[in-house]
């Protein structure tokens, strides 16, 4: 894996624009995920299927919270905003505005424009 690639997954430094998001992180999560998710539930017994997908999802976690703390960067926002993720109802304003928002232009305290 190359070091660009591993300090976009594990790294909470930087910024990451929307398209980097969508192309290098959650499609092809989404992917893997419904691909995994077929071939573990067809092919296995449904509690070894579980286990499975319920280790993917722990491998995915601390690359996912990464990544949207570089999203938050990425509109100018501390990495704690993601913490509105846990809170019910105004969960869908970071949802919103990481997901689907563009960046702030030019650079801003978190870095140079991703």
């Amino acid at each position: 894996m190359p070091a660009g690639y591993a300090d976009f997954l594990f790294s909470a430094q930087g910024r990451v624009s929307i398209g980097e998001f969508w192309l290098k992180w959650a499609l092809p999560v989404i992917v893997v995920t419904v691909v995994l998710e077929i071939i573990c539930f067809a092919l296995l017994d449904p509690s070894a299927g579980s286990i499975i997908v319920g280790i993917y999802g722990l491998a995915l976690l601390w690359p996912s919270i990464a990544i949207y703390i570089k999203r938050a960067h990425d509109r100018g926002r501390s990495g704690w905003f993601i913490l509105l993720f846990l809170v019910p109802i105004v969960s869908l304003w970071p949802l919103i505005e990481l997901l689907f928002v563009p960046g702030t232009p030019g650079d801003n305290a978190y870095g140079a424009a991703a």
